[in-house]
């Protein structure tokens, strides 16, 4: 099975009859071209050549299609539990692994904790909501597929997005939330009144300690030894003596989870992290849209990423590495140089 591509749930990439003929775009696809490596865009996008998968995108849309499930009463948390680790063993079997092993235990450690307590949305909601927004004057259209639209009161929507990655700083939320605000863009386009947009960190949660004002986020793989302070004294109080009380406590670290003793102490909830946006971002980005969609129809050196820099991301992200004529030159030049080193020994 080595090299066999596993399959997601199929889309539907069908487009309407009043924009036949026009230039359909997707986030990705700009992005891709905007901030990444140019030279990938030519041989998925011109060349078409289909990518490998990495197994950071593999598992996101595993665990995309298996909250949808969820959220949409297909199946149970156990049977949400058993589906993941099974795709987890498929990917080790088409050989879509990660560079370093505990990467690998705390992803599912983290993913496992969240399904575990998955609580679903109490109000109207859609899942993998198609969306088009159109650009008239310039015959484009943005096409898009959104993980979650929750509809509050008052014609309010929220949109949110499902992320398994690293949680985003301050100062690059905005830029990480491009493709968001465009589907909010999509959906003031159709009439909604506010729109709010959203990111449900999985590895992440927020705990709250009862009595406390504040929350703390913590990567759920090691919770409980991010809340060993609270954990401490809240087991000192329980059972009035401090032996035992750190005796618990390094159980519950070995095993990721909060003593069953001091359970109703903690509430556990969903990192959500909302995105703030004003209409000027939205009027920047319908611009950014139509730049780059000509700055592609323009385009002819697809020149590639500095390697060099970029080496993470070449070696483990780009689907089509094993057709790029730049990284292939790269790592016969850095073997070659590590052969040179090895020959260069000083005696003594």
């Amino acid at each position: 099975m080595k090299g066999e591509k596993i399959m997601a749930k199929e889309k539907d990439y069908s487009i309407p009859k009043q924009y036949k003929g026009w230039n359909v775009v997707s986030y990705s696809k700009l992005s891709s071209f905007d901030t990444g490596c140019k030279y990938a865009y030519y041989l998925q996008r011109i060349e078409k050549i289909k990518g490998k998968d990495s197994i950071w995108s593999y598992l996101g849309s595993v665990v995309h299609d298996i909250i949808e499930d969820l959220q949409n009463d297909q199946i149970t948390i156990e049977e949400a539990k058993k589906k993941f680790i099974e795709k987890m063993n498929d990917a080790d079997k088409v050989d879509l692994t990660f560079p370093k092993e505990n990467m690998k235990d705390n992803y599912v450690k983290a993913i496992l904790h969240y399904l575990d307590r998955y609580k679903k949305i109490d109000l109207p909601v859609k899942t993998e909501l198609k969306m088009f927004y159109p650009i008239p004057e310039k015959k484009i259209v943005l096409i898009g597929y959104l993980d979650l639209v929750i509809k509050h009161d008052e014609g309010v929507y929220e949109i949110r997005d499902y992320k398994t990655s690293t949680k985003y700083s301050q100062k690059e939320l905005k830029k990480k939330s491009k493709q968001l605000m465009l589907y909010a863009l999509g959906f003031k386009h159709q009439g909604a009144k506010e729109v709010k947009i959203t990111y449900d960190m999985l590895k992440y949660a927020k705990i709250k300690r009862e009595g406390s004002k504040r929350s703390k986020t913590v990567q759920r793989h090691k919770l409980a030894l991010q809340i060993k302070d609270w954990l401490l004294e809240e087991l000192i109080d329980y059972y009035n003596d401090e032996f035992i009380a750190n005796e618990v406590l390094i159980t519950a670290i070995t095993r990721n989870e909060i003593p069953k003793e001091v359970a109703d102490k903690f509430e556990i909830n969903n990192y959500i992290l909302e995105v703030k946006y004003t209409d000027e971002d939205l009027n920047e980005l319908r611009q950014w849209v139509i730049d780059v969609v000509g700055d592609i129809k323009n385009e002819m050196e697809w020149e590639p990423l500095d390697i060099s820099e970029n080496e993470f991301y070449c070696e483990n992200l780009c689907g089509v590495r094993d057709h790029c004529k730049y990284y292939k030159q790269y790592k016969e030049n850095k073997e070659a140089n590590i052969d040179l080193m090895s020959e260069d020994t000083i005696l003594f």
